[in-house]
């Protein structure tokens, strides 16, 4: 059987040659190939800016006439996001604008030692070419104190996660949480979010990969309410990089080219692994991204059953996940003892671990070691679990109640 899928390789699929004509508007010549089609330059700009504005005027979840923050990275494709935006705001005056007023927030990563102050004015340069309003949120506000205590707070925290992965991760789920908390305050009841289709294939296959398949249907949708008072729409869910990089390209769209830990290190992590295998993947099979995607949307999970919120990245956590792992993985060694006293500390201080893993999802687990007793934790945090505790009390009540009837 090996020797035969050895043999017989899937085919490479090859670019066809050259045509003359545009295949949408069948008159200029060619300049771009992509989707497996020929287009010009002005039929290529029309493709991209028509499913960027079909995703963003959908009204299932996200009404006119209401303010957005738009989340804005200084990369490629939230440049695009935010050329576009900006395009279409300002579009036929006579038309009703889509939304009431967008804000742009950027979150300054500096503190990882990656994002220079030569990137942040590039990206305050580029907001202000825009006409819109820029807001800086600096990684280390997830805690309060002076600037010096969050930063000792930030690093320490940091300092107790040692996989590559779950830092990733832990930054992550920081933005997001910094990023809603700033909608919130401006009374914004939609973010923007710049992830293209290839980085929403890379995310679906690592998130996967690390166990939170459960929570995918809200990482990757086009626009999710899950966050109750803000709606996260993703109007760059229908474009690839590579479009991004051309339509940069043919419009001077700029952008700051931001380092981070993963930059020319193809095995530093399980997402930047994912993302040599699908882009290498999308050279010989241009349909990679759009399968991934396709599938992935055809795909539901129960998160909605879920009562409880995972209080490191605020997605839903499935009963008992946190046990999972003692079926296949081995934390720590028993203890060869004869005494029963040990036996009974031991057991008590695992319930009080298990009562705080139940907290955690399943994917966020290798996260748990920052959530110690007597050590500062971010806001995000210990909001999430006053507001987790504060649930399991009024469900306490609530079935107290049914059995005394």
């Amino acid at each position: 059987m090996c020797d035969s899928v050895d043999n017989n390789p899937l085919p490479v699929e090859t670019k066809p040659a050259p045509q003359k004509i545009c295949g949408k508007c069948r008159t200029a010549v060619p300049s771009v190939y992509v989707r497996r089609s020929f287009y010009c330059r002005p039929c290529f700009n029309d493709s991209v800016i028509h499913r960027f504005r079909t995703v963003l005027q959908r009204k299932d979840l996200l009404p006119d006439d209401l303010s957005v923050l738009l989340a804005y990275s200084g990369g490629p494709s939230s440049s695009t996001m935010l050329h576009l935006i900006k395009d279409f705001h300002s579009q036929n005056g006579r038309k009703k604008q889509k939304f009431k007023s967008i804000s742009v927030c950027h979150i300054d990563e500096s503190i990882l030692g990656y994002q220079t102050p030569e990137d942040i004015q590039k990206i305050t340069a580029a907001v202000s070419d825009s006409g819109l309003n820029l807001t800086c949120i600096k990684l280390e506000d997830c805690f309060t104190g002076t600037e010096t205590e969050k930063s000792q707070k930030f690093n320490g925290m940091m300092e107790l996660v040692s996989d590559n992965s779950a830092r990733e991760d832990l930054v992550f789920n920081i933005k997001i949480d910094l990023l809603l908390r700033e909608a919130r305050r401006t009374i914004c009841k939609g973010l923007l979010m710049g992830c293209n289709a290839t980085r929403l294939a890379i995310r679906i296959i690592s998130q996967t990969s690390k166990g939170r398949g459960f929570a995918l249907p809200i990482d990757i949708a086009t626009e999710t309410d899950y966050y109750k008072d803000v709606v996260v729409l993703r109007p760059m869910k229908e474009i690839l990089s590579k479009e991004v990089g051309l339509y940069n390209h043919y419009n001077n769209v700029k952008f700051a080219a931001i380092k981070n830990a993963a930059t020319g290190k193809s095995k530093h992590s399980i997402d930047r692994l994912t993302e040599d295998f699908i882009t290498s993947l999308q050279i010989d099979f241009p349909s990679t991204v759009n399968t991934v995607c396709k599938t992935m949307q055809k795909v539901t999970t129960d998160y909605k059953s879920s009562t409880i919120s995972c209080i490191l990245c605020s997605g839903p956590v499935q009963l008992d996940s946190h046990k999972w792992g003692d079926f296949h993985t081995i934390s720590s060694l028993p203890q060869v003892t004869g005494s029963e006293t040990i036996k009974s500390e031991t057991a008590e201080n695992n319930s009080g671990a298990d009562d705080m893993r139940s907290l955690i999802c399943y994917s966020c687990q290798r996260l748990k070691g920052i959530v110690k007793t007597g050590m500062d934790l971010p806001v995000f945090v210990r909001d999430q679990m006053k507001s987790v505790s504060k649930g399991l009390e009024r469900d306490e009540r609530m079935e107290k109640v049914a059995g005394s009837d």
